[in-house]
């Protein structure tokens, strides 16, 4: 069990660049969308401002210079001047100033101003409010494709053994929960130690469903469900996630944490996926070889 969960991981390594390539697809599609859209808000408020400098017969030099001042004047890192500059009203108060400073008729200016600068902040709202959903989209869809070939690696089955896997499921869930609601109304301390119990042999639950749609028929009931899988199944997850916590901390130590994390994620992705079929991949794999030794033994006669 437990070998059969290691070697689950490292085979299914290979799938390290899908996540993050699905991810990446549709991050340049969001930013596709969304890059045009925060230019032309900056178009548009920058030709507001030019406007308003050209009717007040402000000099555009002079006008660009403080402008640039007030900007050395932010924090000198870029993240906290982004964060300042978009928390805060420092871009209106900034050009209020300025044009208080410049012209003595600013006050017919502000409104208008004011009104620019607020609709520009709203498009660039939308802007990010698109990139963050294409990320959702494609962190979904990495999931989902990274899982799909991962069980069409180790766990493949067909619709009718998934829709089997579906029903045995729910069947032993309700099961469960109908035995915790008895027991609680009962004894409320049983159905407390029942659910406690349950999820601590999540793994037997596992291997009955993997038996009766990988197994049935074909190995014996006793060989896949025992607690010397249970058991080896609760170890390979652990060394499993340990490999991959491993492997995250000396990622995060050589690149640092934002580019070691983002470096790790895969591998924190497949651990889990992989560990969420390993019962599925190791009744699989028995099934396997009991429907291969007959084969084998009719060559030999």
């Amino acid at each position: 069990m437990i070998k059969s969960a290691l070697k689950s991981f490292f085979r299914n390594l290979k799938y390290y660049f899908t996540p993050l390539g699905v991810l990446f697809l549709f991050l340049l599609i969001g930013l596709a969308v969304a890059v045009p859209v925060a230019l032309s808000a900056a178009g548009d408020l920058t030709a507001s401002v030019r406007g308003v400098i050209t009717e007040a017969e402000i000099d555009p030099a002079v006008f660009r210079d403080l402008f640039l001042t007030e900007i050395d004047k932010l924090p000198p890192s870029f993240a906290a001047a982004a964060e300042h500059v978009l928390t805060t009203s420092w871009l209106e108060d900034t050009l209020h100033g300025l044009l208080t400073g410049l012209t003595q008729e600013a006050n017919v200016y502000l409104e208008g101003i004011s009104a620019s600068v607020s609709v520009f902040f709203g498009e660039l709202l939308v802007s990010f409010a698109v990139v963050i959903l294409f990320f959702g989209f494609g962190l979904a869809a990495g999931l989902w494709v990274t899982r799909f070939l991962v069980r069409r690696e180790i766990a493949r089955r067909s619709i009718w053994r998934a829709i089997l896997a579906a029903v045995v499921h729910a069947v032993l869930v309700v099961i469960v929960v109908i035995a915790a609601g008895i027991l609680f109304l009962v004894w409320t301390p049983g159905g407390i130690i029942l659910t406690v119990l349950v999820l601590l042999l999540s793994g037997f639950i596992g291997l009955v469903e993997a038996y009766f749609v990988h197994g049935r028929g074909k190995v014996p009931f006793r060989r896949v469900v025992s607690v010397k899988n249970i058991a080896g199944l609760y170890v390979g997850y652990i060394l499993v996630l340990a490999i991959a916590v491993a492997a995250a901390a000396l990622l995060v130590w050589l690149a640092g944490s934002l580019i070691g994390g983002v470096i790790a994620a895969p591998i924190f992705i497949i651990a889990v996926i992989v560990n969420g079929m390993s019962d599925e991949a190791y009744v699989r794999s028995l099934a396997e070889k009991a429907g291969s030794a007959p084969a084998a033994a009719e060559k030999e006669s």
